[in-house]
């Protein structure tokens, strides 16, 4: 994988994140965001990121659990993170956790036998912390 197509594409997903939580009038009285694909486009996006970093320090960049990625970057890289998100360090991790597996699982969702949830709020935090972190590097 090339460093430089992840964070462009990483980018990419950001922004397609954003676009698809922009709120859209679809009736006089309703309005529609597409939130599925928003929580896709954005664990994609964090996914990426993660992935360009790990490449920038010569570590393993597979797979698509968020948690994992995560666990490989240097402590100082995960400690900036985790500041830029604005959370507890206990708190970071149990909502990483809890969308570890957004990708897979909400690309699927119409496949899911069990309601699923996923905290849009820190998705997106995380993955503007990532999308800063690349254009530090």
């Amino acid at each position: 994988m090339n460093i430089q197509q992840a964070k462009n594409s990483s980018r990419s997903f950001h922004l397609a994140f954003l676009r698809a939580m922009e709120p859209r009038s679809a009736s006089q009285d309703k309005i529609e965001m597409l939130v599925v694909p928003g929580i896709v486009c954005a664990a994609f996006s964090i996914e990426l990121g993660v992935k360009a970093l790990l490449m920038e320090g010569k570590k393993e960049a597979r797979g698509h659990e968020l948690y994992e990625l995560f666990s490989r970057l240097a402590p100082a890289e995960q400690a900036e993170l985790i500041e830029m998100v604005g959370a507890t360090n206990d708190d970071f991790v149990r909502e990483l956790k809890s969308v570890a597996n957004a990708f897979v699982k909400w690309r699927y969702v119409y496949e899911a036998g069990e309601s699923v949830s996923a905290n849009l709020d820190f998705l997106r935090q995380l993955s503007e912390a990532v999308q800063c972190q690349l254009l530090l590097k």
